[in-house]
């Protein structure tokens, strides 16, 4: 059975030090950035001058080789000409918000079958689309990256299998929910290698 009271893709819970997450900070995503982001997404810093000001720069990531993670899209700042759309529409400069505090955790469901075992070790995602009508991510975690060893390409760290509503702890399937930080960030990188 699916997991419905997660969002998709990553959604920020908590701090290591047990209070709630922050805010975010604003980004753009300019309008040369050709695919379209949702909740949920991995981000990444751009070293891009802005189109319209200082405003920092920001990309969606897909499977992310050896590069440092940002954090996950919270949410998009609205846009007057449809105020009701839910993603940033690609090749379109929109201003987003990332959650981007390198001591946040994330729930974000798995995409094969999990297991307790898996606390402390080291993973991936698997980049789906989105959903247009939720805004939300298509992203999982990829099941058969799953290791021990840490790498510049396996961003996630688990810390837990979370029980959630409506869903056991562990399935033998998919649809399960970890607890996972971001080992591979760009302020705080905790996995050896120098990236980009």
């Amino acid at each position: 059975m699916a997991n419905n009271s997660v969002q998709g893709g990553l959604t920020p819970v908590r701090t290591l030090i047990g209070v709630l997450t922050g805010i975010g900070n604003e980004y753009e995503i300019l309008a040369s950035d050709g695919t379209a982001t949702f909740v949920g997404d991995m981000m990444k810093a751009q070293n891009t001058a802005s189109a319209v000001d200082g405003c920092p720069n920001a990309i969606v990531t897909g499977v992310p080789g050896a590069v440092l993670v940002l954090g996950s899209m919270r949410a998009i700042r609205p846009t007057l000409t449809n105020l009701t759309l839910q993603y940033r529409v690609a090749s379109t400069l929109t201003r987003v918000n990332v959650e981007d505090n390198p001591w946040v955790t994330f729930h974000i469901k798995d995409g094969g079958a999990s297991a307790s075992a898996d606390a402390f070790l080291y993973a991936t995602i698997t980049a789906t689309a989105g959903n247009t009508t939720t805004g939300q991510s298509g992203y999982v975690i990829n099941a058969s990256s799953i290791t021990g060893t840490g790498t510049t390409s396996l961003p996630l760290k688990i810390l837990r299998t979370q029980p959630a509503i409506g869903n056991p702890v562990l399935n033998a399937t998919s649809g399960s929910v970890y607890e996972v930080m971001i080992v591979n960030h760009t302020f705080n990188q905790q996995v050896a290698s120098a990236l980009i």
